[in-house]
């Protein structure tokens, strides 16, 4: 019966003229135009066709519920007048409370002096207490947490089966939910280990952060790192990793594990990458039958895929909810050709065509693109938190740069403490003439995933304090990373340029959502707006496509597709010149474990699709390496990114150096050592990885550039000592010109980044466990306990004991480095490391405030 009366009532033309009329005043209030006087008779009949809504089934009426309840509340808060609001306010709380948003009840509770004085008849007043009793969590500190309809369902989904995937908006308030979840499983048990892996190492830190902040919230004692090394005592343990990092653990940790959470598992889909995420999973799987496996992703097709994946049907469920608990606003914003200081704002309704435009003039002159984004941003963000997409690093500075010149230019001073002293700190630890050094002084930051860890962590320290008012970001985004912004602002976005001829490739449909999810956060907003400038000139319009994406695991689509190549590539013994080889060899090396592991014709029996290529002919072709190849099983397990025929041709040369001119030859010596007496081992080392691992030409000299580099990063140097070697190298081979330090800080992050904590890593762990059996076969395995973990050294940037255990607690490599320092030994574990700081005065370390909190949110 409700459903047929809320049918009539959205049927009725009256209502939509007075919804439109609302969306209209919303919007004017948003973007701080003059409304006309608002019709309170008009704000009571909404509010009670909004209250009918609530009870609804239907996501479209749910959504009108929430919106006209929204905007009614902000209109109210800001309308001086003598009409009296008092049951209209009582009615927008019960009619949030309805729909199970308790949370966005209690912050609008919180904003209205209306809230207060007047009560609901006894029988609503009975119905909202029930429902959120329902939604009221006790937990294990004696503590109780108010949830969401979609935040209670799962959480009870949570406690009940083993294998979940969560399917839900970005804003839905997952997160919580899992890192409360977390909190509460390590409560009730001792000595227990769970995994949360992110696709990124920009998520890990603020992952950490949170769960740290959890842990103290709950009073728990929680050992939370980001080192994938086995646990050094019975205390529970977090591991917050990559796949990546999560391979290193299951290799040398051979412990249960009671939780997996696999967050962005979309991810499954990102070729070589996401071939080494099923991996992983499914090693951690098969190994541990007990694991509680949680996945998830944000607008998925087919979340159902993913437990079927793993073989993890039987008890398993998926919580699934398009509902948002926030109210996203997409508003367009088009300028004029013609007018050049004019734009138009209108409201993209529902069914995805914008509402009647509003004339907006500006003083400024709207033509260059960058120029307009940035006044764009400036004039509709002033007063709030505004993240602006930016398509690449230095397209990020540019816009950076202009938003804080808008700032001056408006006689806006830089007189902040807190921003000021950051900005001496990355001077002193980046560089003089880095741009952020001036721009967040004016509470304006840039943010990309290759940029350094201390830096992505005090912007966004900052901005969850509202210091940093602008903050333009990449696609580091759509990973998850989770910053504050009620408006963010995007025109023409793209991610990057594809491969092969270089085109920019168009941000799609879902990764748009994703980044829309972004704008206004549950507990801390009610509403974001996200402003589309000039859609019309967008490469794709995602707008008009699908907003949910199916999951096709990247080993899946390479087997049905590159079948052919794939075979090619085993007859050739990897030598092959064909299209998308890193692919191909990382399907291959996952086919070839599981060869090994008498488990390949059962995995690819998984995929029906497989019955009409030549995929029947691989098992046999597998068979016949066995009698090529001598790496040992483990060996190659341990390194699935690496091709068996780039291991083989390495092991090979290992064996016949050993045997010409010894095992030191062959070893690395540990990078604390003395620079000089060291280099011409790196050197060798780095001239090794890049003939036999990357089969690089004769001619090719890059090692010279990365090995001197690896050493002086494995010692700990910091971005500005390596920054000015590079600058100091680059004025030696430039005739004239100085270079320019914000360009080659790019290149030193990607770097740092992309080759020594991402592809070195691997080479080096490859090599090492490649040496160790070479040295053991050769009867000098006396030596294998002086080969240092490289590739450990290289993914921290770091390499005395006592620097590593400060980064295993959560702490910025900068700030591990400062404190390092003033450490009494630097062979300290981590325990002893926190009984240290436990009483030391942190002044002396002479941080700034926004990492000072890192050190007390990690002890």
């Amino acid at each position: 019966m409700i459903e047929q009366l809320c049918l009539k009532i959205w049927a009725n033309q009256d209502f939509q003229n007075e919804y439109e009329s609302l969306s209209r005043y919303s919007l004017k209030h948003t973007i701080r135009i003059q409304n006309e006087e608002i019709d309170g008779a008009l704000i009571v009949r909404l509010l009670q066709c909004a209250s009918h809504f609530s009870l609804s089934d239907q996501l479209q009426h749910r959504r009108a519920s929430y919106e006209i309840a929204i905007s009614c509340a902000k209109l109210i808060a800001s309308i001086e007048s003598e009409i009296n609001f008092e049951n209209a306010t009582q009615l927008i709380i019960f009619i949030l409370q309805r729909l199970g948003n308790f949370p966005a009840a209690d912050f609008v509770h919180e904003r209205m002096e209306r809230a207060n004085k007047s009560e609901l008849p006894t029988s609503l007043w009975m119905e909202t207490e029930e429902h959120k009793n329902r939604n009221t969590i006790n937990i294990e500190n004696g503590k109780s947490i108010v949830f969401t309809d979609f935040q209670s369902k799962l959480w009870s989904t949570l406690t009940n089966e083993k294998t979940i995937t969560i399917n839900a908006p970005t804003s839905a308030g997952k997160s919580f939910v899992l890192q409360s979840y977390l909190a509460n499983f390590f409560t009730e048990k001792f000595g227990c280990v769970a995994v949360y892996l992110v696709p990124t190492r920009a998520l890990i830190s603020q992952v950490i952060s949170d769960m740290n902040r959890t842990a103290q919230e709950h009073g728990l004692i929680l050992e939370i790192t980001e080192v994938p090394a086995p646990p050094s005592n019975k205390e529970n343990h977090l591991f917050v990793l990559t796949q990546e990092r999560f391979q290193i653990l299951l290799d040398s940790y051979l412990g249960s594990i009671g939780i997996l959470i696999v967050d962005e598992a979309q991810n499954l889909s990102d070729g070589s990458r996401g071939i080494l995420l099923q991996s992983v999973i499914e090693t951690a799987s098969k190994r541990d039958v007990d694991l509680k496996l949680l996945f998830g992703c944000p607008n998925a097709l087919n979340p159902e895929i993913l437990p079927a994946l793993f073989g993890r049907n039987d008890s398993s469920e998926v919580v699934s909810t398009e509902e948002s608990p926030v109210l996203q606003n997409l508003i367009a914003i088009e300028t004029d050709p013609y007018i050049n200081n004019v734009a138009y704002v209108s409201r993209i309704a529902k069914n995805k065509r914008p509402t009647d435009a509003i004339k907006v003039w500006f003083e400024t002159e709207l033509v260059d693109e960058d120029k307009t984004v940035a006044n764009l941003a400036y004039y509709f963000g002033k007063n709030a938190i505004n993240i602006i997409y930016g398509s690449e690093p230095v397209k990020c500075e540019n816009l950076a740069k202009l938003l804080m010149n808008i700032i001056i230019s408006d006689e806006a001073t830089a007189n902040d403490e807190e921003l000021n002293e950051f900005s001496e700190f990355i001077k002193e630890h980046i560089h003089k003439d880095f741009y952020l050094v001036e721009t967040i002084k004016y509470g304006v930051a840039y943010h990309y995933g290759k940029m350094p860890s201390f830096l992505r962590k005090g912007i966004e320290s900052l901005a969850k304090k509202g210091k940093i008012k602008y903050i333009v970001c990449t696609s580091t985004l759509l990973q998850g990373i989770n910053l504050p912004a009620q408006n963010i602002f995007i025109a023409k976005p793209t991610k990057g340029k594809d491969s092969e001829n270089r085109n920019v490739i168009p941000l799609a449909s879902a990764e748009f959502w994703n980044l829309c999810g972004r704008a206004g956060r549950l507990t801390k907003d009610y509403e974001g707006n996200i402003y589309l400038i000039n859609l019309d000139k967008w490469l794709e319009n995602p707008i008009n496509e699908e907003k949910y994406k199916a999951i096709s695991p990247a080993f899946e689509d390479i087997l049905i597709t590159e079948t052919p190549r794939i075979i090619d590539y085993i007859e050739s013994r990897g030598e092959y010149s064909g299209g998308n080889k890193e692919l191909i060899e990382s399907a291959f090396m996952k086919m070839y474990i599981e060869n090994n592991e008498n488990t390949l014709t059962e995995s690819l029996e998984k995929y029906k699709e497989l019955q009409l290529s030549r995929a029947h002919e691989i098992p046999n072709l597998m068979e016949k390496l066995g009698q090529e190849i001598n790496i040992p099983n483990e060996v190659s397990k341990k390194n699935p990114s690496i091709s068996v025929f780039d291991q083989q041709r390495m092991l090979n040369y290992l064996v016949k150096r050993i045997a010409e001119k010894g095992a030191r030859y062959v070893i690395p010596p540990h990078p604390l050592s003395d620079y000089k007496e060291i280099s011409l081992s790196y050197l060798q080392l780095f001239k090794r990885i890049h003939t036999y691992f990357e089969r690089k030409s004769s001619r090719d000299n890059s090692h010279n550039y990365f090995y001197p580099l690896a050493i002086l990063w494995m010692k700990g140097l910091t971005y500005h000592q390596l920054l000015s070697n590079k600058i100091e190298y680059k004025k030696t081979k430039r005739k004239r010109g100085v270079p320019d330090a914000n360009v080659e800080a790019r290149g030193l992050f990607d770097d740092i980044e992309s080759a020594l904590r991402f592809r070195y890593v691997k080479f080096t762990r490859c090599y090492i466990d490649l040496l160790k059996h070479a040295l053991e076969s050769s009867n000098n395995g006396d030596y294998i306990s002086s080969i240092p973990p490289i590739y450990l050294f290289l993914e921290l940037g770091a390499s005395s004991k006592t620097m590593i255990s400060l980064m295993s607690m959560g702490i910025t490599r900068a700030t591990s480095f400062i404190i390092s320092k003033e450490a009494p030994r630097s062979d300290m574990d981590r325990d002893s490391v926190r009984g240290w700081l436990s009483k030391a005065d942190i002044r002396v370390f002479d941080l700034p405030k926004v990492l000072q909190g890192e050190l007390t949110g990690s002890l």
